[in-house]
């Protein structure tokens, strides 16, 4: 072969078109020819309405849109994402914890939610429409006067745009940072034009939102790669509920010699029903219709379905309800997969842009109304999820009891992970032994008293006496 200059073939590659880094994906033959998506620049990218319309209808209407979105909800935030203060300092722990709860059933606006139920809803909206907006608001009336508003996207003044300060409702600083937000103070369903929006500061506003790409301001419906084979998948059903109405209407058909239409009408239109047949005359032939049949229903439902399920990182299984085909290792790889999904969505979404900063707020309007004492570096929380049943839970925690035995995790840690605080559980479980001994009662559960077996501990033995200093007991002598 015959090497040429580099400034030959670099002549050539622009006269030819050709790409010195050859990438199959930038190829303009027969079958890519098609493939010419428009340019797309991150930072402009905007969900359309169109969008944001079809997500909230998918998820009124199509019950694969409100299972999707529906078991994210219950599997990411189920009873709450709770805090577990770390202070070494046990009664300030205790009155912060005790504070908090008080203040969970007080949190929202509305009145309609405590702030567990709240955190359901905020993942709700963002599953669907993308983004939301909660509004730190110190309007309450109990001890910490903190309230969270939530707010759909609408509620963002998308018109209001000043050339390098305010672009889609959001104003930024010299350095390209969120200064503030523009939203509307109610909702304009009507959509008056004179409807103003309000100058909100940034530090009082949590636009929770994924970005899909560096530099986009604003969040895009997680359902939006799935909404085209949701919408499909509907369509092929209703499809086929015709057809099938249509194949039940099981008829015979008369012929005349001459083509007369000899059937009774009613109205003008033929009064058949399935299973009719009419009379022949004479010389007139019967024919039956053969109504179309469908041999790819199940395996293009299927099909779709596993579409939808691989765009919304969801276990085919659980959107589809369908565990006909599924072993117990496969289940348990898909539910192993997906709870590494619902990890990094609640602790790189849910924690750090919603949870953190309410904590903050709740400290430090707390330490202004005196409710709490000291300063915000003394009330570091660590926030713990539900976790997610496994398949073989026999199997699941005897293999977390063989790594606290060698070491590899530690109690508190394997506490953390079954959605408990570690501290708050030892508390109760030694005053649960307190009232056990005080009304001699013994159980299979007390390891003191009996052994994983249900034997009674020899050390503990009723019969079995402690041995006094130096040792007088004849069992002690042999």
């Amino acid at each position: 072969m015959i090497s040429l200059p580099m400034r030959v073939r670099a002549a050539w590659n622009a006269f030819t078109g050709a790409s010195p880094l050859a990438f199959d994906a930038a190829g303009l033959g027969p079958r890519l020819a098609p493939w010419q998506p428009p340019p797309a620049n991150w930072g402009s990218i905007r969900q359309p309405p169109q969008v944001l319309w079809r997500a909230r209808d998918l998820y009124r209407n199509n019950p694969f849109g409100r299972r999707t979105v529906e078991l994210t909800v219950s599997g990411a935030v189920s009873t709450g994402i709770k805090p577990v203060v770390m202070s070494p300092d046990v009664p300030r722990k205790q009155q912060t914890q005790e504070a908090f709860l008080d203040w969970t059933d007080q949190c929202d606006f509305d009145q309609r939610r405590d702030f567990f139920g709240f955190q359901c809803d905020v993942l709700r909206t963002l599953l669907i429409d993308g983004e939301c907006l909660v509004i730190l608001s110190p309007t309450g009336s109990g001890e910490i006067p903190l309230e969270l508003k939530l707010l759909g996207c609408e509620f963002l003044d998308r018109s209001r745009v000043v050339i390098d300060r305010i672009m889609d409702g959001i104003e930024y600083d010299s350095q390209g940072k969120r200064v503030a937000y523009w939203i509307f103070p109610r909702a304009n369903p009507a959509g008056f034009p004179n409807f103003q929006s309000v100058r909100v500061p940034a530090d009082q506003v949590l636009h929770i939102f994924s970005p899909i790409a560096p530099g986009v301001p604003r969040g895009v419906s997680w359902l939006e790669p799935a909404m085209v084979p949701m919408r499909e998948l509907a369509s092929f059903l209703e499809t086929e509920l015709v057809r099938s109405r249509t194949a039940s209407l099981y008829c015979g058909y008369i012929q005349t010699p001459n083509g007369a239409l000899n059937l009774p009408t009613t109205d003008g239109a033929l009064g058949m029903e399935p299973g009719t047949v009419f009379k022949l005359q004479p010389e007139e032939s019967i024919v039956f219709s053969t109504p179309p049949e469908s041999r790819y229903f199940e395996p293009y439902v299927r099909c779709q379905l596993r579409a939808i399920a691989s765009a919304l990182s969801m276990p085919y299984p659980l959107l589809a309800a369908d565990d006909s085909q599924i072993t117990f290792a496969s289940g348990r790889h898909a539910l192993l997969s997906w709870k590494r999904w619902l990890e990094t969505l609640q602790n790189h979404v849910l924690v750090f842009q919603f949870c953190r900063p309410v904590w903050d707020a709740w400290v430090r309007y707390g330490l202004l109304s005196g409710v709490l004492d000291g300063t915000p570096e003394d009330y570091e929380v660590r926030w713990i999820a539900p976790p997610l049943e496994m398949l073989d839970a026999a199997a699941e925690i005897q293999a977390v009891v063989k790594r606290v035995r060698a070491g590899f995790l530690s109690r508190t840690e394997a506490v953390a992970q079954t959605g408990l605080d570690a501290e708050a559980l030892e508390v109760e479980m030694a005053a649960e032994q307190r009232r056990a001994d005080e009304l001699q009662l013994v159980f299979d559960s007390d390891a003191r008293q009996t052994t994983q077996q249900g034997q009674e501990q020899p050390s503990l033995g009723v019969e079995q006496q402690p041995v006094a200093a130096g040792g007088s007991d004849a069992s002690a002598n042999g």
